[in-house]
């Protein structure tokens, strides 16, 4: 911080816009193998709301966020309707970020480990709901076989 310069951040900005700029390629990679992903998922679950709340992940990596303004992770909540099992994952992720508040004291890191933590789990629900679907996908196939064996007449 310097105080001297009209913006006493202006240094800070103008390093953090040469490290974007520096690093933008693997970012897009990241932003599109997400939105994939994010398109797999949405197409098996087949599901307006799930697809809403699954959304959060792109406002973790389509702005710059910090502190209070991961409330919208509330998101997640609604999902456990769907998947009971998410309720503790979710406790968990509410202490860790308060945890993450507490135990640094730089607001750089503070903010790096909340994203880190946040992008985390949102990768983690993509993969319980696509997780999901699979094994829908194969109890269906094992409740079909007795029949196509019947309609054979091999039974």
């Amino acid at each position: 911080m310097d105080t001297s310069q009209l913006d006493p951040f202006e240094t800070w900005k103008e390093m953090r816009r040469e490290r974007y700029a520096k690093h933008r390629f693997f970012g897009y990679a990241v932003i599109a193998a997400s939105l994939g992903l994010f398109v797999h998922v949405c197409r098996r679950v087949r599901s307006l709301w799930v697809a809403g709340c699954l959304g959060q992940i792109f406002i973790i990596l389509l702005s710059q966020i910090t502190c209070y303004y991961y409330t919208f992770m509330i998101l997640s909540a609604p999902l456990t309707r769907r998947k009971r099992q998410l309720e503790i994952p979710l406790l968990c992720l509410a202490a860790l970020s308060q945890g993450i508040w507490r135990w640094t004291s730089w607001n750089d890191d503070r903010y790096t480990l909340l994203t880190v933590a946040m992008l985390g789990f949102c990768y983690f629900l993509l993969y319980t709901f696509a997780r999901e679907v699979r094994r829908a996908e194969g109890r269906q196939a094992l409740a079909a076989a007795p029949r196509r064996v019947e309609a054979s007449g091999q039974g």
